[in-house]
């Protein structure tokens, strides 16, 4: 069973975003770089709205320090996951990876 673009986008903010809190990173360095590679990745395909998704990105992580972010974003389960999902979406049909992308900026 092939998994949609917007299945991905949802699960991401429904198991990731809650998991923020505080001043602390909570949200693993798998699970970020699986939600930054999706983010960036409809950056990439919806250039015209690349800043909405930066935006998203900046807000996502906006309680944690540079440096949980940077030790999260150098470690192996993070890199892994960006890289693994990105493949993973350069697979889906543009036309459908752009519309789940927009779909996820309106709260669809």
């Amino acid at each position: 069973m092939k998994i949609q673009p917007i299945a991905i986008l949802t699960l991401a903010a429904t198991f990731a975003l809650p998991q923020i809190a505080g001043a602390n990173l909570t949200i693993t360095p798998q699970a970020l770089g699986f939600v930054e590679s999706t983010l960036d990745y409809c950056a990439k395909v919806d250039s015209e709205s690349a800043s909405k998704y930066a935006e998203r990105k900046k807000a996502f992580v906006a309680d944690a320090t540079k440096e949980e972010l940077d030790k999260a974003r150098s470690a192996s389960e993070y890199l892994e996951a960006y890289d693994t999902n990105t493949t993973n979406l350069e697979k889906t049909p543009k036309d459908q990876t752009v519309k789940s992308c927009k779909d996820f900026l309106e709260g669809k």
